[in-house]
Formats: C-alpha cells, sequence, structure tokens
C-alpha cells in the first residue's frame, strides 16, 4: 500500500522536528517578488521557486478557500544559490489572474491584488518538516500592490486585440520581454465523451494510453466552441447512431469551458483553432476572417451550471466562462458529475492536478496526433505557443535585488536541464507538498500514458546555436526545432524552422 502524502508528512516530522521555517508573522522578507499572469504556467512559476527556496525554510500561502487567485511562497534563498553575496529571505507573491495580468499591469507600472500577508493574518495549518514546505491560510481579502514581472501563455501585443482583453496595454513602455520556451496546449473532454469517443473509433474504452487517445478534428473543436453543435447526438458513431445514445445519455446537451477575455490560454486558442486575427510582425492583419466563442449562458464567471426549466435541462449548447486553469478544471469536473459532458482547453502542465474537485478530465488528439512532446517536436502537433516573460526596465531596475531574481527566473524557463526536470514533474507526484489527494510517488491525474508509463508531455525549448533537436526524440533533450520568434513571438505567425535537423520518423 502506498503511503500518503499527509502520513509521510507526519513521519519526517515526527523523524526531523521542527524545521527553521519563515513565519510571516515574525520574520519580515528581505526581498518581495510580485509575479503575476497565466494560470497555465502555474506549475512552471512553482518551478523557478522551488529550485530558488532552502526548502527547510519553504511555506506556501493561500487563501482560507483555497481559491489559488493569489498565493504567495517565503523562504530563505541561500547563497549557495548563487544569486546574492549572503542568505536572502524572500517572498514570493504570485496573482494568478490570467495572461492579460501579466502584461497590462507590467507595461503600465500597475497593481494586481495579492494576499493580504498583514502579520497575525495567517495562521499555519501544515508545519514545515525540514523536507517539505508548511502551508498557511491568509483571509479571502486581497490587498493591491505593484507587480514586478509577468507571465504570459503569449506575446503581449495579443493582449491588444479586444477579443482577447480590455485591459489597457501600453507596449511604448520600457519594457524587457523573453519568450523562454514553447508551451503546449491541449483539449480536455468529460471523461464519458473520451470513452464514447473511444467506442465510435473502435479504440480501448476508459484506455489512458496514448495509442487509445481518441481525436477530434480542429474544425469540429472550433464549431463547438462556436455554439454551432448543440447536442452531443451531432456527433455519430457505428452505423450513424449518436454517440450519446450508445453511452445510454439521456440528454446530450452541449457544455463548452471557456476561459474569460484576458485569458492567454484562451487567446492561444483563438488564434490557432478560430483564426483570430492579428497585425505585427507579418502575421496577418485586422481583417476578421475567423470564428468567435459563443456567448456564455448565464454571464456568471467561474459558475458551471447545467441551466434547467422544470425538471429538464435547456436545449444546448450551454457555455460556461472560467476565470483561471484550475475554474477551467473544476467547470469540467461540475458537469462530469452532474452526469453530462463538457469540453474545454488547458495545457498540458494539467497532467499534474492532484485535486479531485478539479481534475476529472482527459485529454484527446488533435486531427489524429496526440500531444506527446514527440509530436510537438516533430511538428505534428502544432498547439503550443512561446511562454513569455516580462518586465518594466524602471521598475526592475538593472543590478537590483528585483532584476536578479527575475533574470534568474527566465535562465530557468529557458535552460534545458530545468525544462528536463519541469518535465519529469509532471509525470509523477511531487512529494514536497502534502495540499493535495494523490498517493506518494503515484501518478498523477488527468495521466497521459505510454505503455502503462508516463507519456513525455510538457514544454519544450527552442532550437538556436549548440542547442538542437535530438533523434529520434530524447525527452533529456526537448527541443522544437520551430519557433514563433526568438526576440519577439507571434502567435499568429507561420513558426520558422530554425535547427539544423529535423526527425520526419515520427508519424502520429
Amino acid at each position: 500500500m502506498k503511503m500518503s502524502k499527509l502520513a509521510a508528512s507526519i513521519a519526517a516530522t515526527l523523524l526531523a522536528g521542527q524545521a527553521a521555517a519563515l513565519d510571516i508573522n515574525t520574520v519580515t522578507p528581505d526581498i518581495e517578488l510580485v509575479i503575476s499572469g497565466a494560470t497555465a504556467a502555474n506549475k512552471q512559476v512553482n518551478t523557478y521557486i522551488s529550485s530558488l527556496c532552502d526548502i527547510a525554510t519553504q511555506d506556501n500561502y493561500n487563501d482560507v478557500a483555497g481559491s489559488d487567485e493569489a498565493v504567495a511562497t517565503f523562504c530563505t534563498v541561500p547563497a549557495s544559490a548563487g544569486l546574492f553575496a549572503t542568505d536572502k529571505n524572500v517572498l514570493f507573491h504570485k496573482e494568478n489572474g490570467g495572461s492579460s495580468t501579466g502584461v497590462a499591469p507590467i507595461t503600465t507600472a500597475g497593481t494586481v491584488n495579492i494576499l493580504d500577508m498583514a502579520p497575525g493574518n495567517c495562521v499555519q495549518t501544515v508545519a514545515n518538516t525540514g523536507t517539505t514546505a508548511g502551508e498557511f491560510e491568509c483571509p479571502n481579502t486581497k490587498v493591491a500592490k505593484q507587480t514586478h514581472v509577468g507571465v504570459s501563455d503569449v506575446e503581449p501585443e495579443l493582449f491588444v486585440i479586444p477579443a482577447n482583453g480590455s485591459k489597457t496595454v501600453d507596449l511604448t513602455a520600457p519594457l524587457a520581454v523573453s519568450p523562454v520556451n514553447a508551451q503546449t496546449f491541449g483539449i480536455v473532454v468529460s471523461p464519458g465523451l473520451r470513452d464514447a469517443l473511444q467506442a465510435a473509433q473502435g479504440l480501448t474504452v476508459g484506455s489512458d494510453d496514448v495509442a487509445d487517445m481518441p481525436s477530434m478534428s480542429s474544425d469540429l473543436i472550433a464549431n463547438i466552441f462556436e455554439g454551432k453543435v448543440k447536442d452531443w447526438s451531432e456527433l455519430k458513431g457505428l452505423g450513424g447512431v449518436a454517440i450519446d445514445a450508445s453511452a445510454g445519455l439521456s440528454n446530450g446537451a452541449v457544455n463548452v469551458c471557456v476561459r474569460t477575455p484576458g485569458s492567454g490560454t484562451q487567446a492561444q486558442f483563438n488564434a490557432f483553432y478560430m483564426a483570430n486575427s492579428c497585425a505585427y510582425r507579418g502575421a496577418g492583419n485586422f481583417a476578421f476572417v475567423g470564428k468567435v466563442t459563443a456567448t456564455d449562458s448565464n454571464g456568471i464567471e467561474n459558475d458551471s451550471p447545467v441551466p434547467t426549466i422544470g425538471p429538464f435541462p435547456l436545449a444546448g449548447p450551454h457555455v460556461h466562462k472560467n476565470k483561471g486553469s484550475s475554474d477551467m478544471g473544476k467547470c469540467l469536473t461540475n458537469v462530469t458529475a452532474d452526469g453530462r459532458w463538457a469540453i474545454g482547453i488547458q495545457s498540458l502542465e494539467k497532467v499534474d492536478e492532484g485535486r479531485t474537485n478539479r481534475n476529472n478530465f482527459k485529454y484527446v488528439a488533435i486531427d489524429g496526433v496526440t500531444p506527446t512532446l514527440e509530436n510537438v517536436a516533430a511538428g505534428l502537433y502544432q498547439n503550443w505557443a512561446a511562454l513569455t516573460i516580462q518586465w518594466r526596465t524602471d521598475v526592475v531596475t538593472a543590478g537590483s535585488d528585483l532584476d536578479v531574481l527575475a533574470d534568474e527566473f527566465v535562465r530557468i524557463a529557458q535552460n534545458i536541464n530545468d525544462i528536463v526536470a519541469f518535465n519529469t514533474s509532471l509525470q509523477t507526484d511531487d512529494a514536497s507538498t502534502s495540499n493535495d489527494d494523490r498517493p506518494l510517488s503515484g501518478f498523477n491525474t488527468p495521466e497521459i500514458l505510454d505503455g502503462g508509463v508516463a507519456a513525455n508531455v510538457g514544454t519544450l525549448a527552442f532550437a538556436q546555436g549548440a542547442l538542437q533537436p535530438s533523434f529520434p526524440f530524447n525527452a533529456s533533450q526537448p527541443v522544437i526545432p520551430f519557433n514563433q520568434g526568438l526576440t519577439g513571438p507571434s502567435t499568429c505567425a507561420v513558426p520558422t524552422y530554425n535547427a539544423v535537423g529535423i526527425d520526419v520518423t515520427q508519424q502520429n
């Protein structure tokens, strides 16, 4: 039997005693770094922070509702990390408002809402063991503070397009913008819909293996999200029988989980599937030629009801807007719990989601291609975008402590060894925290398997100079030979080949 992480944490505490963690109620930070933006890249941000922190000093902070809207980590960054001449106690804030909050308030030197961590506000719920981080809960109230570093799933210019958000973006500001890696995105569906698609395509029903991953076409996905497909009965299986009828579903109204404007996940989806236009760096013009996502069924964000009149659900499609990627997961999970099917969008980082109230969904292949790193590197799976990290150079000034931390964030996000470690972390449970329900060292959920072991998913480094792809693909050298601009990326541009070779043996 596998030991739960809570049991492991208790055991470690008994053995190691109380670790010298930093209590925010009594210790004043030497540096506060406010990071804002993309929720799809949260695990990358957590990896950056964990790589710098002395784990014996680390505590993680969230609000009492566990909303993830604003989180923080307080720890010692030791001199041995190589950033500072002496140990520094650093408070890392992360505001999870979507990619536009990693762009708009950065460009305008504005504020974001962070945890209210005034002395006495935050209460410890899990003690640091010396080898695992402690946990604190803070009030639901937030306070405004200037943001320093922004993280976005897509480049800043994409947020001047009205469909992608309404926040003010000042592209004339003195900005340092770094495209750091190729982040992979996918389409997720309720497990029942995944199983029905497997049955229709002659695959092993219920299997999480890539060999049995069912496929949906880009055209079908675009039309579902536009609201053109109202009922799952419009998807036909063997003999023309509706797949919901074959699965015994009594009401097949389509549920679509989308993100709110300002989401980088939604912005890249709009560009890739809906053919929304953009007009910079040769990526097209402002003439709209694509599709728009359907209007929210009830106009309430982070809500996933199935609208009813009397005892019967209203006809579909039902569209549910979600602020963050965790809310997206909750949307899929809530609709599924109601005995119905939903479809949504997530980064492949979400194969690492331990909280059972937001992980009940499965990834599908797109146009017959599964979302593995092998296929991304081969140019077959094309739903990826360049993650960017940016800051104002008159706020994060050259040579300052903030500049040192920001530069290190970019270095880690671009470094091949750190990318390998990040991708590996998506494959099994992270034992450094006890705030989820996964078994210690067990597979994460929802998992993508390849022959019974975790498949290669996550992010890739961009090919440049000596950093080149491996042949055949090797997970220890995850490099993509294409890019959308190494200095100024454009999600709407056709990727450019920038390598000394490409693997053409990969088929699907």
